[in-house]
């Protein structure tokens, strides 16, 4: 796998889940731990990445604020259709768990209005299109 398909692929499991091991990186992309622990410098340079004792989370800043609005502007239609039909299975005093992605973005500001739900997510886009206060578990 070529080095910018790799960088491009831990970028994505970083997104997708957050905190990833090294162990995990190299199985996903198949490639030595070593690697990827000079993938991640790299991405680390770039403040892509802030690498962790055996493993990388996402750099807190604009370049994945960057990427999120412009995967945000993509299918909004579908995007749309999806958030509507996905808040209306939503039954009153549910509490919902919102993973990162930008369809989940558009779920959520479909459910945002409605005051008889609790949230659970580990998106910051997401708690931003919430801001709701109290009734946001984190």
């Amino acid at each position: 796998m070529h080095s910018l398909v790799r960088h491009e692929r831990i970028l994505t499991l970083l997104r997708q889940h957050g905190l990833v091991s090294v162990r995990r990186l190299a199985r996903e992309v198949r490639a030595s731990d070593m690697t990827v622990r000079r993938d991640l410098a790299h991405l680390c340079d770039q403040g892509l990445v802030r690498k962790l004792h055996g493993g990388a989370v996402l750099a807190v800043g604009k370049a994945e604020e960057t990427h999120f609005s412009a995967t945000r502007q993509e299918h909004v239609e579908e995007k749309r259709a999806i958030a509507k039909e996905a808040a209306a299975l939503v039954a009153p005093g549910s509490v919902v768990a919102l993973g990162a992605g930008t369809t989940t973005w558009h779920v959520a500001r479909a459910l945002a209005e409605r005051s008889d739900l609790s949230f659970i997510t580990n998106s910051p886009n997401i708690a931003l299109a919430l801001d709701r206060g109290s009734r946001m578990l984190s």
